[in-house]
């Protein structure tokens, strides 16, 4: 890194099923009541697998197994921890590593999978052309979880790919050069909603490094001091981060160097991108960009709801491509932050330099209220252009949306002509019509803008 100063499975019936089943419902959908509130109700409710571990399954030359199959295939239904020691062997392991056990209830096992340190346990794959650990989790039995911890997996196609394992756990994980994704959240079942990534790094994967599948739900996912780097080699159309639903959180940590974009973030709700280093990402691609806000394509070629009330806040964006050959004729990204489908929301407090158009663009398609990004806020005095060059990165370059906001206040514009009303009661704009620019202050009792001096903005 360049550091420059800058279906319901439960069928008891009993109400403690029926919990699970409504707040699994809840999550799935990004609605109700607080998803913070569930998350806080679910974690009181649940145990560290860790500290409750009956079984212990060794692997290694010297040990009990010799494969982390065989170690996983010998645990009962109550679960229980496989240590990897250093010395392992991946030649004996036949890939996929099918972890898919389940209990009399038809839900995936609980287990611990550790290895004895990061840069010593190797799971390689190299060669083998399939995915390296499949995992079925326990469902909505949050008592029972997943925690993958201290490996490093090389080669494969995926090389971990999780299915049903909500408030399941990965961290102190390198996933280096696998041809597909580095880390999956798969669609199925129940989910994987509340789960948490820790320190955990995709380097030189095929496609995505980290992807939440849309419909995995991956509501109340944290991804914390993690690293996408050199990811979307096979196919730049794949972001190093793909991110889907309400109230993920990409939070510290690198977006570097990778091929399609560094984050690809849509249909979401509150989203979180705050604390990162971004640097030359879109190497692959024609329009380089560090975060794109926007919306997915359906089969039918409609567009998805776009990203309510997203934050970016103090991080360092660089578009300079410093260790690697000039993509597209291109010595820099283009820009930092796309915002294509967006509604409320803010990127406050980054510092940026190095992009050859401009830091941010908006593409709304228009300034009246049929826009697809309204009443976004940039916050332009909390940002900096860290350039020593004069002209340095202009900071917007494209503002089509309605009632795009710095501070709070819509920015500059003729009100009338662009039919921008107020969002509430008090309500503050810059009006700019015939004569020299106003502010103006929006009264929710008649509807109407008004001047310092008392007089109203009318058609």
């Amino acid at each position: 890194m360049y550091l420059d100063l800058h279906g319901e499975r439960s069928s008891s019936g009993d109400k403690s099923s029926e919990l699970s089943v409504n707040r699994r419902s809840l999550l799935k959908t990004g609605g109700g009541l607080s998803l913070v509130g569930i998350l806080v109700s679910a974690l009181t409710q649940s145990s560290d697998p860790a500290n409750n571990i009956a079984t212990v399954h060794s692997v290694g030359p010297n040990e009990e197994y010799e494969t982390i199959q065989a170690a996983y295939d010998a645990l009962d239904a109550t679960g229980g921890q496989i240590a990897v020691r250093h010395d392992y062997d991946s030649a004996a392991e036949s890939f996929p590593v099918e972890m898919n056990q389940t209990d009399g209830n038809g839900n995936g096992i609980p287990f611990v999978l550790i290895g004895d340190d990061v840069s010593e346990t190797r799971i390689d794959a190299s060669g083998s052309g399939a995915d390296v650990l499949k995992i079925l989790g326990p469902g909505t039995d949050y008592q029972r979880k997943v925690v993958v911890s201290n490996l490093q997996i090389v080669g494969g196609q995926t090389g971990i790919t999780f299915t049903e394992c909500p408030y399941s756990h990965l961290q102190n994980v390198v996933l280096n050069a696998c041809s597909n994704h580095g880390v999956h959240l798969a669609s199925g079942g129940v989910g994987n909603y509340g789960f948490t990534f820790d320190n955990v790094e995709a380097w030189g994967c095929g496609r995505n490094g980290f992807r939440l599948e849309e419909h995995s739900y991956p509501n109340a996912v944290t991804l914390k001091d993690c690293e996408a780097m050199l990811c979307g080699q096979a196919d730049s159309d794949f972001a190093g981060v793909h991110l889907r639903n309400s109230s993920v959180r990409w939070i510290g940590g690198v977006v570097q160097q990778n091929y399609g974009y560094g984050i690809d973030l849509r249909n979401s709700n509150a989203p979180y991108i705050g604390g990162v280093y971004f640097e030359g990402n879109g190497l692959g691609t024609t329009a380089p960009l560090d975060i794109y806000l926007g919306a997915t394509r359906t089969d039918d070629q409609n567009e998805g709801p776009g990203v309510y009330a997203p934050t970016v806040e103090s991080c360092y964006f660089n578009g300079a491509y410093y260790y690697q050959d000039h993509f597209k004729g291109r010595e820099r990204a283009l820009r930092a932050l796309n915002v294509q489908k967006a509604f409320g929301g803010e990127v406050q407090s980054c510092a940026y330099r190095n992009y050859s158009e401009s830091f941010i663009a908006v593409f709304g398609d228009s300034k009246g209220p049929n826009s697809d990004v309204v009443d976004f806020d940039l916050n332009r005095a909390s940002h900096w252009n860290v350039e020593s060059l004069p002209e340095g990165t202009p900071f917007l370059s494209k503002a089509n949306g309605h009632r795009l906001r710095s501070g709070g206040t819509v920015l500059k514009q003729d009100l009338v002509a662009n039919r921008v009303v107020g969002r509430y009661d008090g309500d503050r704009a810059i009006h700019d019509g015939d004569g020299p620019p106003l502010t103006a202050i929006w009264s929710a009792d008649d509807e109407t803008w008004y001047l310092p001096d008392g007089t109203s903005i009318r058609e």
